[in-house]
């Protein structure tokens, strides 16, 4: 395999590298240069476009073509399943194509009711191997609702009041409180509580993972979303750990035991993929949450996108909120 070059970028809270043949296309793609030339941009380490950036990635990614055919799988053998007419029909209902044909543990897993569950789909690439079918990891009893908090998490409300007309059609002013983030107050239970999550679904939590996560914790001061979900549960984050177990033990080492910088060529040489399975977007790109775009920072490769938020302070942004009294989300 020839020796590849990188560009190296620092934006200030990680560093970004990009291979050579996609830097030649993100920098002809970048408009609105100036004419003087600087010592940047003669090193091209000029501020990239984040949307040409993933564009050039997916044209290097041949195997997205394939992700997006098995997201288009799992939404199509949905619809079909919901069309069985018998409880017979559903019990024996399987599709080709699929992880077990899609009846793990005997029973067709990817119900409508499930997709809004899932909610979304991811899979990866690394070198010449391939896998998906990565889904949202839920617990209807552990979440963000009041009264079946995960573990290790406190609610953090902001008070609004919202106009609406009254049964007789007169308007009033009605009070809530909504629940716009969460504070980590244990992390150890926390913790806790997403291995277990991970240990059911098969893809034990991988330490890199966990560490990754915890840094997001820190990095937002244990103030996370309620909207990014509970943190290092998405799909996303479930092919990246899959990916890292899989090659400690091609390489017949104990899970998590080679070199942290085996792990980060494993990151830099992979891509990841995330597409909606539920709304009327299902099959478009996923970009990846608040807490996801923290969790799978530099150098691991989304190639279907971050969000804006990406690397910011989330608990830094509720505290600026609060003074303007304005919610953050």
């Amino acid at each position: 395999m020839p020796i590849l070059k990188f560009l190296i970028y620092y934006n200030g809270w990680g560093i970004i590298m990009y291979k050579n043949d996609i830097c030649k296309e993100i920098r002809q793609s970048c408009e609105n240069k100036t004419s003087n030339e600087t010592l940047l941009d003669a090193l091209h380490l000029d501020i990239p476009d984040s949307r040409a950036i993933m564009s050039a990635y997916k044209k290097k990614t041949p195997k997205l073509s394939d992700f997006s055919a098995k997201t288009q799988l799992i939404l199509d053998s949905s619809r079909q399943f919901g069309q069985q007419k018998s409880a017979t029909k559903q019990r024996n209902f399987s599709v080709s194509g699929l992880k077990a044909n899609g009846a793990l543990g005997g029973s067709f897993i990817y119900s409508k009711k499930s997709l809004d569950n899932f909610a979304a789909h991811a899979g990866y690439v690394h070198n010449d191997d391939y896998d998906d079918e990565f889904v949202n990891l839920k617990d209807n009893d552990r979440n963000l609702a009041e009264r079946k908090l995960f573990p290790g998490i406190k609610l953090v409300k902001h008070h609004k009041e919202l106009i609406k007309k009254n049964g007789q059609g007169q308007t009033e002013i009605q009070p809530t409180d909504e629940s716009i983030a969460y504070i980590i107050t244990d992390s150890t239970s926390f913790i806790s509580g997403i291995k277990d999550m991970y240990e059911k679904a098969g893809n034990p939590l991988h330490p890199i993972i966990e560490s990754l996560i915890k840094k997001h914790m820190i990095n937002n001061a244990g103030v996370l979303p309620t909207m990014a979900g509970i943190a290092g549960l998405h799909a996303e984050v479930q092919a990246l750990n899959h990916l890292l177990t899989s090659n400690d033990e091609r390489e017949g080492k104990a899970i998590g035991s080679r070199k942290i910088g085996e792990y980060m060529r494993d990151m830099l040489e992979s891509s990841i993929f995330t597409q909606r399975l539920t709304t009327r977007q299902a099959g478009s790109d996923f970009a990846a949450c608040h807490n996801c775009s923290g969790i799978l920072s530099a150098p691991v490769n989304v190639v279907t996108g971050k969000v804006e938020s990406a690397g910011s302070n989330f608990s830094s942004t509720i505290s600026e909120n609060y003074k303007t009294k304005e919610s953050p989300v």
